[in-house]
């Protein structure tokens, strides 16, 4: 049927003759109002998988937030530690080895950091709290034998934090290394001790500290006051589901989190074993 004069075209998106006019009309630095709700619904049945907050070592001192301008390390940031979880991976080959196969997954594993998960292709161990190869183990005999093993023959331990940022609909994962354990187990245990609420009670700002030969980056934390009844209320359900999620991802195939642990653990270690620049 002909088009009548004056008639307006019957389209849901305006007509641009060519990209460019496309990328100019476009409006910049705008924020939407979809609900995570109505996000997560347009990803139909595939798993959410939130995106991470880098740190960068080597003197750089820096947060990375994805598609974001760095965030110095010494300013930080202040968000809500929705949910934590340590974790452990062996790999047979360091990421150096030649022999090392692409997407090689870990032969040993643990999702919570104590327990060996389900299907372990080579346990070293009945636990991880008696592993000779585990750093973080707590028995203190095997705890001493790791840290007499090169780096490329233990045991990879990681602690992910789940967190939400003022301004951010979704959380993030921001992994941390173990130069950090002990200041966030100080942390959790202060924050409980002296107030009695749980980390995704209260605000939390987190920075950074440069220590070592190689500039090593360590997350600080420090409470900045307990969030409202409603909210903390709220994020009793976000714990358990953002914790089960960790839970779920820790030790999955996620091939670029696999190897940016792997490539920290490859590097030279000097100075109480601080990670080599990257």
């Amino acid at each position: 049927m002909a088009k009548q004069q004056g008639e307006e075209k019957a389209v849901g998106f305006p007509a641009f003759d060519t990209e460019d006019a496309l990328v100019a009309s476009l409006e910049k630095g705008v924020r939407g109002d979809a609900s995570p709700a109505e996000i997560r619904e347009q990803m139909g049945s595939q798993e959410p998988r939130l995106e991470r907050i880098e740190v960068k070592h080597a003197g750089a001192n820096l947060f990375v937030f994805p598609g974001g301008a760095p965030t110095p390390g010494e300013a930080g940031f202040a968000c809500v530690i929705l949910a934590s979880n340590f974790h452990n991976a062996k790999y047979r080959h360091a990421f150096d080895d030649p022999e090392r196969e692409e997407h090689e997954r870990p032969e040993c594993k643990s999702s919570d950091g104590v327990s060996l998960d389900d299907g372990v292709e080579n346990p070293q161990a009945s636990s991880c709290s008696v592993c000779q190869l585990n750093c973080s183990a707590t028995n203190q005999v095997a705890r001493d034998r790791a840290f007499t093993l090169p780096r490329e023959e233990r045991c990879q331990n990681r602690l992910s934090l789940v967190l939400l940022v003022p301004g951010h609909s979704i959380p993030y994962v921001l992994p941390l290394s173990p130069r950090s354990f002990k200041h966030f187990a100080s942390y959790a245990q202060l924050v409980g001790g002296q107030s009695r609420f749980l980390l995704h009670e209260v605000a939390t700002r987190i920075t950074l500290r440069k220590t070592g030969q190689y500039g090593h980056s360590e997350a600080q934390f420090k409470m900045l006051g307990a969030l409202p009844a409603p909210l903390r209320e709220a994020n009793a359900e976000a714990n358990r589901n953002y914790l089960a999620y960790l839970r779920r991802t820790a030790t999955t195939d996620r091939v670029e989190e696999a190897e940016d642990g792997a490539r920290a653990a490859a590097g030279p270690q000097q100075d109480g074993g601080d990670e080599a620049p990257l």
